[in-house]
């Protein structure tokens, strides 16, 4: 099964969806869930919506209380702002009492960890965290990066919005080490969930900028950020 998710794959980043698709009924033996999780992801990295909510279909058959795959259609729904669709997900996962896991990253330095949740104010750096993410977006505002939007609520206001990016697990986390390390070369941190468009870029401004090499784990890969750039190629 393992050679059969690594096509699809392949074909995702070639970005030869139909092919993909084909390949996957054409299979010998039934598809895994984890097969069509590999198509899905592909369909919103090229934003296939069409196709995704085929493929969503045909996942929710082998497992119809499987998180991921509601999440992703929503956040693909939420990419183009079809925002009734996402409520119209939500309601389902409500209804199933589906429960989408909470968010969390950790960073560990000389044996401890730290561990930081959704907008966590409970760390005792939470202060200088703060200061330096409003720095950080300061920075990067002036040097013309935009903020990708695109899946945080769309009932706030926008200054809310870059607010509510702002307390992702993984740019707490980062700005953790960033602060609290010194020049230390290599900071590493893990995501219990994958990580969002957004927190990619922020990752890679930083690896430019203050010249550090990140290392990302979420549950998909391993992210090695160097000079402002992913060892994913931005394909995960």
């Amino acid at each position: 099964m393992k050679h059969y998710v690594c096509m699809v794959d392949l074909y995702g980043r070639a970005g030869l969806l139909d092919e993909a698709f084909d390949f996957v009924k054409e299979m010998p033996i039934k598809p895994s869930k984890f097969i069509w999780g590999s198509l899905l992801s592909s369909c919103r990295k090229h934003k296939n919506l069409m196709l995704g909510e085929q493929v969503v279909k045909r996942a929710l058959v082998l497992d119809q209380f499987d998180v991921g795959n509601y999440a992703l259609l929503s956040r693909m729904y939420a990419d183009v702002g079809r925002w009734k669709d996402v409520s119209t997900r939500r309601s389902i996962m409500k209804e199933f009492v589906i429960k989408a896991n909470p968010a969390y990253s950790w960073v560990e330095d000389k044996g401890k960890v730290s561990r930081f949740t959704v907008n966590d104010f409970l760390n005792p750096s939470s202060r200088k965290i703060n200061q330096f993410l409003e720095k950080l977006a300061k920075t990067m505002k002036d040097c013309g990066f935009i903020p990708d939007i695109s899946n945080v609520p769309h009932d706030i206001s926008e200054e809310q919005k870059i607010i509510n990016l702002c307390g992702h697990t993984e740019k707490l986390a980062l700005a953790f080490a960033l602060v609290s390390f010194g020049c230390q070369r290599i900071i590493r941190v893990g995501k219990n969930l994958q990580v969002c468009i957004d927190c990619h870029e922020v990752f890679k401004f930083v690896s430019r900028v203050y010249d550090r090499e990140i290392i990302l784990k979420d549950p998909n890969r391993y992210h090695r950020f160097m000079q402002g750039y992913c060892s994913c190629r931005d394909f995960w």
